[in-house]
Protein backbone atom coordinates (compact mmCIF):
# COMPACT_ATOMS: atom_id res chain seq x y z
CA UNK A 1 0.00 0.00 0.00
CA UNK A 2 1.05 3.68 -0.96
CA UNK A 3 2.46 5.89 1.91
CA UNK A 4 0.65 9.02 -0.01
CA UNK A 5 -2.25 8.42 2.00
CA UNK A 6 -0.39 8.42 5.12
CA UNK A 7 1.55 11.59 3.57
CA UNK A 8 -1.71 13.27 2.69
CA UNK A 9 -3.07 12.60 6.16
CA UNK A 10 0.12 14.46 8.07
CA UNK A 11 -0.05 17.29 5.60
CA UNK A 12 -3.80 18.16 6.66
CA UNK A 13 -2.28 17.49 10.50
CA UNK A 14 0.81 19.48 10.24
CA UNK A 15 -1.38 22.52 8.47
CA UNK A 16 -4.12 22.06 11.29
CA UNK A 17 -1.53 22.41 13.67
CA UNK A 18 0.21 25.14 12.06
CA UNK A 19 -2.83 27.07 11.96
CA UNK A 20 -4.02 26.48 15.88
CA UNK A 21 -0.66 27.97 16.77
CA UNK A 22 -2.35 30.97 15.25
CA UNK A 23 -6.06 31.00 16.12
CA UNK A 24 -6.19 29.14 19.31
CA UNK A 25 -2.91 30.48 21.47
CA UNK A 26 -2.39 33.80 23.39
CA UNK A 27 0.28 35.68 22.86
CA UNK A 28 -0.55 38.18 25.81
CA UNK A 29 2.98 37.09 27.01
CA UNK A 30 4.97 37.09 24.06
CA UNK A 31 6.42 34.78 22.51
CA UNK A 32 9.56 32.74 24.48
CA UNK A 33 12.06 31.68 22.92
CA UNK A 34 11.52 28.03 23.17
CA UNK A 35 8.14 28.15 21.91
CA UNK A 36 10.12 30.22 18.81
CA UNK A 37 12.92 27.31 18.80
CA UNK A 38 9.96 24.40 18.82
CA UNK A 39 8.29 26.64 15.75
CA UNK A 40 11.05 26.54 13.47
CA UNK A 41 12.21 22.48 14.74
CA UNK A 42 8.58 22.21 14.23
CA UNK A 43 8.84 22.91 10.71
CA UNK A 44 11.81 20.97 9.54
CA UNK A 45 10.77 17.82 10.98
CA UNK A 46 7.65 18.23 9.13
CA UNK A 47 9.41 18.86 6.15
CA UNK A 48 11.50 15.60 7.05
CA UNK A 49 8.21 13.57 7.77
CA UNK A 50 6.30 14.46 4.38
CA UNK A 51 9.54 14.01 2.30
CA UNK A 52 10.65 10.58 4.15
CA UNK A 53 6.73 9.36 3.03
CA UNK A 54 6.53 11.51 -0.15
CA UNK A 55 9.43 8.87 -1.06
CA UNK A 56 8.37 5.68 0.82
CA UNK A 57 6.74 4.21 -2.24
CA UNK A 58 4.82 1.07 -1.06
CA UNK A 59 4.66 -0.20 2.59
CA UNK A 60 3.39 -2.70 4.14
CA UNK A 61 -0.80 -2.37 4.62
CA UNK A 62 -0.83 -2.92 8.19
CA UNK A 63 1.88 -0.15 8.83
CA UNK A 64 0.40 2.33 6.12
CA UNK A 65 -3.08 1.00 7.81
CA UNK A 66 -1.67 1.91 11.65
CA UNK A 67 0.11 5.25 10.96
CA UNK A 68 -3.54 6.09 9.13
CA UNK A 69 -5.44 5.68 12.22
CA UNK A 70 -2.77 7.39 14.80
CA UNK A 71 -3.16 10.52 12.46
CA UNK A 72 -6.99 10.01 13.10
CA UNK A 73 -6.76 9.58 16.31
CA UNK A 74 -4.46 12.85 16.83
CA UNK A 75 -6.48 14.27 14.68
CA UNK A 76 -9.61 13.52 17.16
CA UNK A 77 -7.95 14.44 19.90
CA UNK A 78 -6.74 17.88 18.37
CA UNK A 79 -10.32 18.53 17.70
CA UNK A 80 -11.29 17.58 21.12
CA UNK A 81 -8.79 19.97 22.43
CA UNK A 82 -9.46 22.82 19.94
CA UNK A 83 -13.31 22.42 21.56
CA UNK A 84 -12.34 22.09 24.80
CA UNK A 85 -10.85 25.86 24.74
CA UNK A 86 -13.34 27.90 22.24
CA UNK A 87 -14.20 29.89 25.27
CA UNK A 88 -11.07 30.45 26.91
CA UNK A 89 -7.40 31.04 24.57
CA UNK A 90 -4.64 28.96 26.29
CA UNK A 91 -0.87 30.82 26.83
CA UNK A 92 1.65 29.86 23.93
CA UNK A 93 4.30 27.25 25.23
CA UNK A 94 7.28 28.30 27.06
CA UNK A 95 5.24 31.15 28.09
CA UNK A 96 5.33 32.71 31.51
CA UNK A 97 2.35 33.39 32.84
CA UNK A 98 0.53 32.83 35.99
CA UNK A 99 -2.10 30.26 35.30
CA UNK A 100 -5.80 31.96 36.00
CA UNK A 101 -7.94 28.96 35.45
CA UNK A 102 -8.05 25.08 35.35
CA UNK A 103 -9.77 23.39 32.22
CA UNK A 104 -11.06 20.52 33.45
CA UNK A 105 -14.08 20.12 30.78
CA UNK A 106 -14.15 18.27 27.45
CA UNK A 107 -11.30 15.77 26.44
CA UNK A 108 -9.66 17.95 29.64
CA UNK A 109 -11.48 15.45 31.68
CA UNK A 110 -9.05 12.68 30.04
CA UNK A 111 -5.83 14.23 29.15
CA UNK A 112 -3.89 17.23 30.91
CA UNK A 113 -1.83 17.77 27.81
CA UNK A 114 -4.45 16.66 25.00
CA UNK A 115 -2.28 19.27 22.47
CA UNK A 116 0.64 17.72 23.27
CA UNK A 117 -0.93 14.55 22.94
CA UNK A 118 -2.48 14.87 19.88
CA UNK A 119 0.71 15.98 17.81
CA UNK A 120 2.54 13.02 19.43
CA UNK A 121 0.02 10.50 17.81
CA UNK A 122 0.93 12.72 14.80
CA UNK A 123 5.33 12.02 14.96
CA UNK A 124 4.55 8.81 16.12
CA UNK A 125 2.20 7.39 13.38
CA UNK A 126 4.88 9.17 10.74
CA UNK A 127 7.63 6.73 12.26
CA UNK A 128 4.81 3.77 11.90
CA UNK A 129 4.69 4.29 8.57
CA UNK A 130 8.35 5.13 7.59
CA UNK A 131 10.40 3.73 10.45
CA UNK A 132 13.53 5.49 9.38
CA UNK A 133 16.47 6.43 11.85
CA UNK A 134 15.43 10.27 10.29
CA UNK A 135 11.62 10.09 11.30
CA UNK A 136 12.56 8.74 14.49
CA UNK A 137 14.94 11.03 15.59
CA UNK A 138 12.96 14.01 14.50
CA UNK A 139 9.66 12.48 15.84
CA UNK A 140 11.93 12.00 19.12
CA UNK A 141 12.79 15.80 19.01
CA UNK A 142 9.43 16.95 18.90
CA UNK A 143 8.39 14.42 21.67
CA UNK A 144 11.04 15.63 23.72
CA UNK A 145 10.22 19.17 23.04
CA UNK A 146 6.68 18.88 24.04
CA UNK A 147 7.94 17.16 27.48
CA UNK A 148 9.78 19.64 28.36
CA UNK A 149 6.81 22.37 27.86
CA UNK A 150 3.89 20.31 29.83
CA UNK A 151 7.10 20.06 32.35
CA UNK A 152 7.05 23.79 32.62
CA UNK A 153 3.57 24.15 32.39
CA UNK A 154 3.31 21.49 35.48
CA UNK A 155 5.58 24.00 37.30
CA UNK A 156 3.40 27.06 36.56
CA UNK A 157 0.47 25.41 38.20
CA UNK A 158 2.23 24.47 40.88
CA UNK A 159 3.22 27.57 41.73
CA UNK A 160 -0.26 29.56 41.21
CA UNK A 161 -3.31 29.60 43.13
CA UNK A 162 -4.43 27.08 41.76
CA UNK A 163 -2.20 24.55 43.45
CA UNK A 164 -4.47 22.59 45.48
CA UNK A 165 -7.00 22.44 42.74
CA UNK A 166 -4.36 21.01 40.41
CA UNK A 167 -2.68 18.96 42.39
CA UNK A 168 -6.36 16.97 43.09
CA UNK A 169 -6.22 17.03 38.89
CA UNK A 170 -2.80 15.31 38.19
CA UNK A 171 -3.80 12.73 40.88
CA UNK A 172 -6.78 12.34 38.66
CA UNK A 173 -5.97 12.79 35.08
CA UNK A 174 -3.44 11.36 33.07
CA UNK A 175 -0.60 13.79 31.39
CA UNK A 176 -0.66 12.51 27.55
CA UNK A 177 -2.64 9.73 27.80
CA UNK A 178 -6.07 8.45 29.91
CA UNK A 179 -4.99 7.22 33.15
CA UNK A 180 -7.28 4.18 33.71
CA UNK A 181 -9.46 4.66 36.60
CA UNK A 182 -9.68 1.68 39.03
CA UNK A 183 -13.25 1.75 41.03
CA UNK A 184 -13.18 2.16 44.75
CA UNK A 185 -13.82 -1.84 45.13
CA UNK A 186 -10.81 -2.44 42.56
CA UNK A 187 -9.15 -0.34 44.52
CA UNK A 188 -9.39 -2.26 48.03
CA UNK A 189 -8.34 -5.17 46.41
CA UNK A 190 -5.28 -3.94 44.48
Amino acid sequence: MSALWACALALIMFASYAVAIARFFSREHGVDWRMSLLKWLGIACAAVHLMSLARAGERSVAAVVVACALYVVGGAIFAAACAATQAERLTLAFSDDVPRSLLRTGIYRHLRHPFYSAYAATWIAGCVAVPTPLTVGTSAVMIGMYVWAAALEERKFAGSPLELDYRRYREEVGAFVPRLRRSRRDARFG
